[in-house]
């Protein structure tokens, strides 16, 4: 909205919703498994991203001072993504080699027990009362679930929450160069504050002497679930949550830069300036709020960073020829950069990724990293 000839305000308010309902399923070997062991992996997910930007802004002439530009951007940001069911669910297979299959009262297979008793010449009905048998052509499959390669059917629900509030005010005062040439001055001072709430919980289906054939329906039906006196086979639910992989991050960044952009001459232009920030980051995971933790194991449930950066950047351009709409130019340039960790690469947890399909750790003994650009082009 423009006040007047000089002054001119805007407002943004940009929100965002989207779900993603998604699953995969995946057949095949495992290198990691036993020679022989197939391996089947279903994953079902659906992740909801909310996102809210408020921005107000502002640009201004100061006419009484060089006619100078006071340009100024708030913005407010907050996202929420929730994961309310990530479903897991890994088993493996091998072919049969055929036979006699020894199954108890529950449907358990017994075979290599019971091998091992009648080979002793004991009754199997004194051990296994009720048991049963059944012929197996070779080459059929038989199924398993081996929860001491991978996880058992697990469960996930998660929540994650990013407030975000980036401030920035920039000065560009013009100077007058010889030959009528343009340049300018410009200072400025920025502040971006970043906060993370994140938690996960898990939950795993424990089989008790339940064997499973193939089938997840069947595996999971209502039936199993019930445990009752004298139960023999059935599933149960165990909370595996681990409430290290849940954790807080705030993160504050601090800018001010002066810059000059100046013509030497109609062919020569010079631009740099430096640039000066400081960091400061904090990652702890909520073991911290056990309270039997000693000092030393609490600094490896938390990360923090307290940097602070010079950046200096300076960059120049030659007018080689000029000729018609044709213009080449040598340009030279050298400046200083930082890259910071993510939240999710610093923090002290491990998470399931569900597009690579494995456990990610962040590392807390991470920092920034400086990079230094050289650039000569034609």
């Amino acid at each position: 909205y423009k006040l007047n000839g000089n002054n001119k305000v805007g407002v943004t308010y940009m929100p965002n919703i989207s779900g993603v309902n998604d699953s995969r399923y995946q057949n095949g070997i495992n290198p990691s498994d036993a020679i022989g062991l197939g391996q089947e992996q279903r994953q079902q997910r659906y992740l909801e991203r909310t996102m809210q930007i408020f921005q107000l802004r502002g640009e201004h002439v100061i006419e009484n001072f060089y006619n100078s530009k006071l340009t100024w951007i708030s913005s407010y940001t907050r996202g929420i993504q929730s994961t309310p069911d990530l479903r897991v669910f890994i088993n493996s297979y091998e072919e049969s080699e055929g036979g006699r299959v020894y199954l108890d009262e529950g449907g358990t297979d017994i075979t290599e027990d019971a091998l091992a008793l009648l080979a002793d010449g004991e009754d199997l009905n004194e051990y296994y009362p009720g048991y049963t048998t059944e012929v197996v052509g070779e080459g059929e499959l038989e199924y398993s679930i081996e929860d001491n390669l991978y996880p058992s059917p697990t469960r996930y629900y998660r929540e994650m929450t990013d407030n975000t509030l980036d401030l920035k005010l920039n000065l560009e005062v013009p100077l007058q160069g010889k030959e009528g040439l343009k340049n300018k001055l410009s200072v400025g001072a920025s502040y971006v504050g970043k906060t993370r709430d994140y938690t996960e919980s898990r939950y795993s289906f424990i089989s008790s002497g339940l064997e499973y054939n193939g089938d997840p329906n069947a595996y999971f039906a209502e039936e199993n679930m019930n445990i009752v006196p004298g139960a023999s086979s059935y599933l149960y639910l165990r909370d595996d949550t681990d409430i290290q992989n849940s954790y807080t991050a705030s993160q504050d960044v601090f800018g001010a830069y002066a810059m000059l952009d100046y013509n030497l001459s109609t062919k020569f232009r010079i631009n740099g300036g430096v640039r000066l920030e400081t960091t400061q980051m904090l990652l702890e995971s909520e073991k911290l709020n056990q309270s039997d933790l000693d000092p030393e194991q609490q600094e490896n449930f938390k990360g923090s960073l307290d940097l602070i950066d010079i950046l200096p950047a300076v960059n120049m351009t030659y007018q080689l020829r000029k000729r018609d709409l044709s213009l080449t130019n040598l340009r030279f340039s050298v400046s200083r950069s930082v890259a910071r960790p993510m939240f999710r690469e610093k923090a002290p947890y491990s998470v399931f990724d569900f597009e690579i399909q494995e456990q990610q750790t962040g590392n807390t003994d991470l920092t920034r990293t400086q990079i230094d650009n050289l650039d000569l082009r034609l």
